[in-house]
């Protein structure tokens, strides 16, 4: 954050930035929400998009194990 500050770039919380990705992109959105699983759940959905060719963009809470990311924005 400090190199933001520095470079007077803008800091979005993690919610404001993919709202605006979702806007500015039009994405359909799957939202995954609950106390437990979330992660798993999205890394599971993610995965079976994936499978059927579908190529998802995605934005989870940790790496998942088959692509080391944690996240894909294409357009």
């Amino acid at each position: 954050m400090d190199i933001a500050k520095k470079y007077k770039l803008p800091i979005l919380h993690r919610t404001d930035l993919i709202k605006s990705l979702i806007k500015v992109n039009n994405f359909k959105v799957i939202g995954v929400l609950g106390a437990h699983g979330k992660t798993t759940t999205s890394s599971l959905i993610t995965h079976v998009l994936n499978y059927a060719g579908i190529n998802p963009n995605y934005i989870l809470g940790d790496i998942m194990f088959n692509t080391n990311k944690n996240a894909t924005i294409t357009n």
